[in-house]
């Protein structure tokens, strides 16, 4: 990272104690160099509002010599990076003279150190410091399908070395995990020229993970949702975005994104249901409950606290998001209007969703429990019924009456 923008970082850390252990990506399971594999691309919009040819940038001083570019006409650019390598983040920071919180927020995935995962975390802010950002910093879960299935619970991302979890669904390891994720947006707006500039920072995809602190690759990812934004496809961006960007309006740029983490919220709803009838099913309509055995109903148990843990952290990591698009909680009275209560909409469904997702983790919870306590007792009878027995054939005779 250049002097000049890491000396801004050095004397901002009063202001942000974050940035006294400002490292890119800190995960304890990551690979060595492997935070430093990023790209970017840059779109711009034409005065007809349609969108030029994407220019990919693998380097960080060709990226620099471009936004240096002098140019005689109102820019409308659009900037997507993927990854947080230090020359790209210089690059992109030093240009817009950006807080470090843009890329530290992104960086960042969990409030407080995260022990078990080895993620670093930042500070819990109070909702009037989070919507008074210039940026947004989006936080969603991308259930991804790994080949083969996973062998533990401890799984990292190979480029980021982000937690993945993997949950155990009547005894089995699921092949599905559920990666977190985060994409963030900047924009300004010039008033010079009326032109604007915005900044997409996402994640890479991931497509192999470690089970453990080697560099040994255990998985690779075989079907995922569409990643936020995907730079090696950039070909298939023109097409994605024309229909919902507005020349005058960079803040469109942002709706793209809103739709894309509702989208993957949506995904994981949906498994976490499916989870959970998979469960439901194998309990109802059973006419002999011997077949779910002590040691099996205990590791059930423990399976829903985990489901229970995940679900509660979505609720949270959504309604965060709905508080950094100033969209309220609930749903609001009379009908729903197009545009951008429309899209409100889409978030207070989730949320609800959610909501009875969880209270359905709650009555399965319960419902467990009771199973628990069901084979406790069967156990118990048995073991009584056993010390109850009368002595077997091959015990000492009687002794014959006298005569």
């Amino acid at each position: 990272m250049a002097d000049n923008y890491w000396e801004l970082s050095k004397r901002m850390r009063s202001a942000d104690p974050r940035l006294i252990h400002w490292n890119v990506y800190p995960a304890a399971g990551k690979p060595a160099g492997s935070y430093n594999r990023s790209s970017a691309i840059a779109l711009r919009l034409r005065p007809d509002n349609s969108i030029e040819d994407p220019i990919a940038f693998v380097s960080a001083s060709r990226l620099r010599n471009y936004l240096r570019r002098p140019s005689g006409e109102p820019q409308r650019s659009i900037y997507i990076l993927e990854g947080l390598a230090p020359e790209f983040v210089e690059a992109f920071g030093g240009h817009f003279r950006l807080h470090p919180s843009v890329f530290l927020d992104h960086e960042r995935l969990v409030a407080f150190d995260d022990r078990p995962t080895g993620e670093a975390g930042g500070m819990p802010f109070l909702v009037s410091t989070i919507r008074s950002k210039e940026h947004i910093s989006l936080k969603y879960h991308e259930p991804l399908v790994f080949s083969p299935p996973p062998t533990s619970f401890r799984n990292f991302c190979d480029h980021t070395g982000r937690h993945i979890g993997i949950t155990r669904v009547m005894g089995k390891l699921s092949p599905v995990g559920v990666a977190r994720q985060k994409c963030s947006f900047w924009c300004r707006g010039n008033d010079s020229d009326a032109g604007w500039d915005c900044l997409i920072i996402c994640d890479p995809p991931i497509e192999r993970l470690r089970d453990d602190y080697s560099n040994r690759i255990s998985h690779e990812a075989l079907l995922g949702a569409t990643p936020v934004v995907l730079p090696r496809g950039y070909v298939f961006l023109p097409a994605q975005l024309q229909h919902v960007l507005d020349l005058d309006n960079p803040m469109s740029v942002r709706m793209f994104l809103e739709r894309i983490v509702a989208s993957h919220c949506t995904q994981l709803a949906n498994y976490l249901r499916e989870t959970i009838e998979v469960v439901q099913w194998n309990l109802s309509r059973q006419r002999d409950l011997s077949i779910f055995a002590i040691s099996a109903v205990e590791e059930q148990w423990s399976d829903i606290q985990s489901w229970d843990r995940r679900l509660g952290e979505c609720r949270d990591h959504l309604e965060a998001i709905m508080l950094q698009l100033h969209v309220p909680l609930e749903f609001p009275a009379g009908p729903i209007a197009h545009g951008a209560e429309e899209r409100a909409a889409d978030f207070q469904y989730l949320l609800r969703r959610f909501k009875e997702l969880h209270y359905r983790i709650g009555r399965l919870n319960s419902a467990i429990t009771g199973l628990a306590s069901i084979s406790g007792n069967r156990q118990a009878f048995r073991s009584s019924s056993c010390r109850c027995k009368p002595p077997n054939a091959r015990s000492a005779p009687p002794k014959a009456p006298k005569p």
